[in-house]
């Protein structure tokens, strides 16, 4: 069984023109974790481009690990000028994982096929 999302009812909020948010819940199914994360793409969420997604909350058993989602960044591009930093071609990013970590303040993800089932994580999505 594969990781599992549900929409929180009432949690879609338009932000600016064709910029959306919304809640919804990751779910994993029983020990069908992958070495890299569950893959987050923006069909997953009835989306075209993700541009940020934020780990909310979690319930007590996902209180046992770390759970971050970490974006693949296709373009990067760091432009400095006159001291000022900007990010240039990096709008709307194609896929993110949703990685779990061991415990908070450690790099150590957990093993592929680790049961995380009870497990339920609510993440923010924007996107359009």
């Amino acid at each position: 069984m594969a990781l599992t999302v549900a929409r929180v009812q009432d949690s879609r909020i338009a932000l600016g023109p064709q910029l959306w948010q919304e809640n919804f819940l990751l779910i994993p199914g029983v020990s069908d974790y992958v070495t890299g994360g569950y893959s987050l793409t923006p069909a997953l969420f009835s989306m075209g481009k993700i541009q940020a997604i934020d780990v909310l909350n979690t319930n007590t058993t996902g209180l046992a690990w770390v759970a971050l989602a970490l974006f693949t960044f296709n373009t990067w591009t760091l432009v400095q000028t006159g001291g000022i930093s900007q990010t240039v071609g990096a709008s709307g990013y194609t896929s993110a994982n949703l990685w779990v970590g061991t415990a908070y303040g450690s790099s150590n993800q957990v093993s592929a096929s680790t049961n995380l089932t009870g497990a339920i994580w609510e993440v923010m999505v924007y996107g359009y």
